[in-house]
């Protein structure tokens, strides 16, 4: 039974050969045909692809992420001190202004509070400097009128006195300019000390992310400890540095968004490409309608590299290498494999451009 099963598949061979038998260069005119060349033990089966003209494309699908374009990334100004209050949870909604976080203060806004108390009243008592040290001068003023007969060395008491007088209001407001200014870098600093230790929103929005068990631990300098981002604004991201001069302004991009929600087709377009470094940023152009694109929503953004129009081509899988060149295998009249040597060019997504070796028609083996 065997055999008669082979000899059947040797006649079919046959007759498929005898069908592309018109080949001109390396390969036959025959597209997708079927060639079972056989021996006495065994049968090869080989599918043939026929040489096109066409277009060869080279893209690359990158991936993106869509995250918030107004986003406050908060964190301490200063370390080493227990974080007292967390104020915020995630998903909150905040606006500027809000306190979110702060780490144990003591008695600062007692010792603020005093000081400010200080600085007023220093404040008030400078200002009343000037009308005492009038009413003086007036009062040695009048007493002096009062005697007309004085004597020329009274007048010159007189007017050492009110030296004296002047000199020592003008000690005192030294004195008083002193105090304030040394109390004032003491309200400074703790005004200061007080809001690094405290955490503000500096612009409306929602809380997106919060560090978990925060209160009781140490905080960190400069270490994000929650995120707040403004919901009604949002783009494509992407970190591929390498591919970013492959994008040009006004480009209109295909971006796939395969789960979710969002799930769909867009339209997107390169966003502010000067201002591009290892980030690149998209804006969404189109469009399906949906519920709108979450934070952290992936999608494939496809970018051409490169492409060859009104070209010879061969699928890729019909293309070897060796001896740093390029061949393919054709059949020849006894229907058995052969090489073909071939020139290629562009090597795209799924075909390869052929320069020569072949001709449009022409078939050859495929892999």
């Amino acid at each position: 039974m065997k055999k008669k099963s082979v000899t059947k598949f040797i006649c079919i061979g046959m007759l498929l050969a005898l069908g592309s038998m018109g080949a001109i260069g390396c390969g036959s005119t025959q597209e997708e045909a079927v060639v079972v060349v056989t021996d006495d033990d065994a049968g090869y089966v080989y599918s043939l692809a026929e040489v096109k003209r066409g277009n060869v494309v080279l893209s690359k699908s990158l991936n993106t992420k869509y995250v918030q374009t107004k986003e406050q990334e908060v964190s301490f100004g200063e370390g080493g001190k227990k974080i007292e209050k967390v104020y915020v949870r995630e998903g909150d909604h905040v606006k500027v202004g809000d306190i979110l976080a702060e780490v144990s203060i003591g008695s600062l806004e007692e010792d603020i509070a005093r000081l400010e108390y200080e600085i007023e009243k220093e404040e008030l008592e400078k200002s009343y400097l000037d009308a005492h040290e009038q009413f003086e001068l007036t009062g040695s003023y009048h007493s002096m009128a009062y005697y007309s007969d004085c004597e020329e060395e009274d007048l010159e008491e007189k007017e050492e006195r009110d030296a004296d007088i002047r000199e020592s209001y003008q000690n005192q407001r030294e004195d008083y300019e002193d105090d304030l200014e040394f109390d004032r870098a003491q309200l400074a600093k703790l005004k200061e000390e007080l809001a690094s230790s405290r955490l503000y929103a500096t612009m409306n929005g929602m809380v997106y992310t919060v560090e978990k068990d925060l209160e009781g631990t140490t905080s960190k300098k400069g270490e994000v400890i929650m995120t707040i981002i403004d919901g009604t604004d949002g783009m494509f991201e992407m970190e591929e540095p390498d591919y970013a001069k492959y994008f040009h302004e006004g480009d209109m991009l295909t971006l796939e968004i395969a789960y979710g929600a969002a799930k769909g087709t867009y339209e997107v377009m390169p966003y502010q490409i000067g201002a591009w470094g290892e980030k690149q940023y998209f804006s969404i152009y189109d469009g399906p309608e949906n519920d709108g694109i979450e934070v952290q929503t992936t999608g494939t953004i496809y970018v051409l590299l490169d492409q060859k129009e009104n070209v010879l081509y061969l699928p890729n899988e019909c293309i070897y290498r060796a001896d740093n060149k390029n061949y393919v295998y054709v059949l020849d009249e006894q229907n058995m494999k052969t090489v073909c040597w071939v020139e290629t060019g562009l090597a795209g997504n799924k075909e390869t451009e052929i320069i020569s070796g072949l001709s449009e028609g022409d078939t050859v083996v495929k892999r």
